[in-house]
Formats: structure tokens, sequence, C-alpha cells
């Protein structure tokens, strides 16, 4: 019997043992890991929560590394990929933290850190965005297109395009018939814009886990920087490109890329 026939027949078990496994690893690095290399116990900590997803992606789709991109049109999505990098670079950050927290005996004040507003600002856009681009895809699949030879187009859900082989491409292509081959200069901006912002907010979150644990003339015993109550802030002109750029994505999907009706007219 090999692996992959032992794994779907007895899958909750996998996925058991694959829950415990990060939660074994994360602890274990959160715990036993020398505290004088805060930053990349963050890093092995991101690696491990990845390394889970990954094993998920796997078990529903089939897909080891991308599956968990995948939207309902066979493609890559953005807004997925987005979300996911948010949500992982916060909430490995923070378990980060609370070991670190707990480490120097701080058990009270150790889940006491406080999230920065225009963080959860940040988080919040990227969730409204994946929401957002899910009920605009509805949209779109209860419309027809009014031209003949992109009627005749499969496959296809509606006006959109249905990928038969998904592509990271997917991830700044147009997602309707008309524009399925071309560039989608919103998304390549979106696209972009997160990659800085979380690049830089990665950049400020390393740079205090070392700062923290770093002797210094002044701080001869580290035990004297924690615990560790807030993260840093994101800013609010971060904020306003992170907006504008989410909020241009999602008009420039609402719009048709070609004539169109709907299914009920």
């Amino acid at each position: 019997m090999n692996v992959t026939h032992w794994i779907k027949r007895h899958l909750n078990l996998t996925i058991f043992l694959g829950a415990a496994l990060m939660i074994g690893g994360i602890y274990w690095l959160g715990m036993r890991r020398p505290i004088s290399d805060l930053a990349t116990t963050w890093y092995w900590i991101m690696l491990v929560m990845v390394a889970f997803v990954l094993m998920l992606s796997y078990l529903v789709t089939g897909d080891l590394f991308f599956g968990w991109l995948i939207n309902e049109q066979n493609r890559m999505s953005l807004s997925r990929f987005q979300a996911f990098l948010w949500t992982l670079v916060i909430l490995s950050a923070y378990v980060t933290a609370v070991f670190a927290n707990l480490r120097f005996g701080f058990t009270q004040e150790g889940l006491a850190i406080a999230i920065p507003r225009d963080l959860w600002l940040a988080m919040g856009i990227s969730v409204t965005a994946l929401v957002g681009s899910g009920l605009i895809l509805e949209e779109k699949k209860k419309k027809l297109p009014q031209q003949p030879e992109m009627m005749a187009m499969e496959p296809r859900e509606g006006v959109l395009n249905v990928e038969e082989k998904p592509s990271l491409l997917n991830l700044i292509t147009g997602e309707e018939l008309a524009n399925r081959d071309k560039i989608d200069l919103t998304r390549l901006q979106s696209l972009l814009f997160t990659f800085i912002l979380v690049g830089v907010y990665m950049a400020s979150l390393s740079a205090m886990f070392s700062e923290l644990v770093t002797v210094t003339p002044e701080v001869q015993d580290i035990a004297q920087n924690f615990p560790i109550t807030s993260f840093p802030e994101l800013g609010s002109s971060a904020i306003a490109l992170l907006g504008i750029s989410q909020a241009g994505y999602l008009v420039a999907k609402a719009v048709d890329k070609q004539p169109s009706q709907s299914l009920t007219s």
C-alpha cells in the first residue's frame, strides 16, 4: 500500500496528525529555541504554518503547492493570496511574541499584545477584498456574453473564463473571456503593493524581534525588554495605498469587459 492510498483511507487521522505536528513544532520552536535568535524562531514558525497549509492543500485539491490558491473558476486567486499573506505574517508573529513573553514568566501579560489599528485595517481590507471579489464573481456567472464568438468559448461560467490549468499568471491576468489573455493593471498594482507592504512590515517585525534580544551598554539583561506589549505601526500612508489599490481592483473587477446580458433577462 503506497502512502497516497493510505492517506486517502485515513484522511481524518492524517489531518489530526498534521495539526498535532504543527502545534507541537510551534511549541518546541517557541519554548526551546534560543531566545537570542527570536527573529529566526519567527521564520521557522511561519514555515511550520505554511507546511500545514500545504498539507491541507494536497488533501483537498491534490495540488501540494498551489491548491489553496485555486478558486471555483480553476484560477489562482489574487484576493486569496493577499489575505493568506497578511494572516500568515501577523498570526506567526503573534504566536512568536506570546511564547517569548511566556519564557520570561509573563503569563498574564503574555497574550495581551496590542495589534495596531492600522494593522487591523490592513487585514480588514484584505478580507473585504476576498469577500467582495467572490460576490462580484457570482454576479458575473449570471451573465452571458453577447458576441457569438465568446458564447462559443469553453470552458466558461457566464462571462468568466474557466482555466483548464491554473497558473500563477492568473494573479495578474483578467478573469473574463475578453481579457483572459491580457495583463490587468489593477491586479498587477494590487499585487505589487501587497508585496511591498507585507515585505516592509515583515522587516519591521524582524527588527523588533532582533532589538529585543540584543545586549547593549544600556541593556545588559534582555529580560528587561519584555513583555512584548504591542507590534510596530504600519502607518496611515501604507493603509491609504492598500485601500486605494484594493478599491481600484474591486471596481475594475465589477466592470464587464465585454457586452453581456443577464441570464434572467
